[in-house]
């Protein structure tokens, strides 16, 4: 009786070892539910597509382009909330189980900074000082599992839970050269000064029978990581006429620290032979390295002041094949796929964004229309998942502040199939967010 338990019990844990990527050593995979390109902030950017590189007009500019600060002509205050509501319809091979539609939704700061403009003889210099949301992992999975396997019972539970945001720390120096040209630098701490944290749960239970038993059995792993680092913002803006400029930004890459807390907690009971019940659990932790890709884009903007209109576009490439996870025994390893760099194919991705505002020029205010368009790629192993949107925008102000928000929806259909690849995962995913931000002018 005793080998016969050994043996199917073995057999469990080997297949639900085999559902999680990782599951018994640091996870060597990231996923990034919202957009994994590191594109600003702001409901007036964000209204308009996110095509800003090259209009970069208030103090979000920090985060698209550097540059654009420059162009301040009041010192401000400002702040950005967003309201998120995500859902995905994931789907298996029905051979091993059935996919679930999950809905999360979260409200939370996307951006806080105060910008200062120090006159000077000839051009002014601004300085501002950012507190930016660059990615947002909150995300639910809750699917039956079938396991092949003689020994189960029904189907297998598979429970994960993420949660938790990357911010980053940015100081920025924006000045005008001369008439027709800005430049700008945005410094962005990610997490030496702060925390940057985010956790994984999950839960595995089944139940399975050894000759006459029944038992139950329950495999859970909680991580949380901490990450920490360094980049640079670069950006230009140069006036080609009266009515169009242009922008360019580059976002250096780094290295950052990963530091990883992991437990696992394996039991199994068996109620009318209690004998035979097994408990296993440990804790470690890791030191891992994340090498941050290089990316950058251009963007042109035509600026109609007389009659109210301006139209800008970008266009954004992410090196998501530079992206990577070095573990303790120092292996390098993609974080899109968990394969051997060496092995892994991940390719770059590309955005496109466009939009356009008209603004009307009320007695006491400002009133401002806002549209656009877009196409936001996230890397995937052999060609990158196809992400569409669009969004809807507005504000209102005066000499004193402006009121901004936007709506805006990115969706993708038969996405993530690298995710669980044993599995035949995949995923429709359709998310909706909401912004509003709130400018305080500083009067000098």
């Amino acid at each position: 009786m005793k080998s016969y338990y050994l043996s199917g019990l073995i057999t469990f844990l080997i297949l639900l070892a085999w559902l999680t990527t990782g599951w018994s050593g640091p996870l060597e995979r990231m996923e990034i539910p919202s957009s994994p390109n590191p594109v600003g902030s702001g409901a007036r950017a964000l209204g308009m597509g996110g095509a800003y590189i090259g209009l970069a007009n208030d103090a979000t500019a920090a985060s698209w382009n550097p540059a654009g600060i420059g162009q301040l002509k009041k010192s401000e205050i400002s702040m950005v909330s967003h309201y998120i509501l995500r859902s995905e319809d994931n789907e298996i091979n029905p051979a091993f189980g059935k996919g679930d539609s999950e809905t999360i939704d979260d409200f939370n700061l996307n951006y806080l900074s105060a910008a200062f403009v120090i006159p000077q003889q000839k051009n002014n210099v601004v300085v501002s000082l950012n507190y930016q949301q660059l990615f947002d992992f909150n995300r639910e999975w809750h699917m039956p599992v079938k396991l092949q396997n003689a020994n189960t019972i029904g189907d297998t539970t598979y429970d994960m839970v993420q949660e938790g945001e990357i911010y980053a720390m940015g100081f920025a120096v924006g000045a005008q050269l001369n008439e027709k040209l800005f430049a700008g630098i945005t410094i962005n701490d990610w997490g030496n000064l702060f925390y940057n944290r985010w956790k994984q749960s999950h839960l595995q239970t089944g139940k399975f029978q050894i000759g006459p038993n029944e038992g139950i059995s329950n495999a859970q792993k909680n991580e949380t990581y901490q990450m920490d680092g360094i980049n640079l913002n670069l950006g230009l803006i140069g006036k080609i006429t009266s009515h169009i400029q242009v922008g360019a930004v580059l976002k250096t890459p780094f290295k950052a620290n990963l530091d990883l807390e992991r437990s696992l907690v394996i039991s199994d009971t068996f109620p009318d032979f209690p004998t035979a019940n097994q408990y296993q659990a440990n804790q470690r932790e890791y030191e891992c390295h994340l090498r941050m890709p290089l990316s950058y884009g251009l963007g042109a903007a035509y600026i109609d002041r007389q009659h109210g209109w301006s139209f800008s576009a970008d266009i954004y490439r992410t090196h998501w094949n530079q992206f990577e996870m070095e573990l303790t025994d120092g292996r390098r390893i993609s974080p899109i796929s968990g394969l051997d760099m060496n092995e892994a194919d991940v390719d770059p991705t590309i955005w496109i964004r466009c939009g356009g505002q008209k603004s009307f020029q009320l007695t006491n205010y400002l009133l401002e229309m806002r549209a656009g368009i877009f196409y936001d790629p996230a890397p995937a192993e052999h060609s990158p998942d196809d992400f569409w949107g669009m969004s809807l925008g507005g504000g209102i102000g005066n000499e004193m502040f402006t009121i901004d928000v936007a709506y805006q929806v990115r969706f993708g259909n038969d996405v993530g199939d690298s995710i669980l690849q044993d599995l035949d995962f995949s995923q429709d995913i359709v998310d909706h967010k909401f912004f509003v931000s709130f400018i305080y002018y500083l009067h000098q």
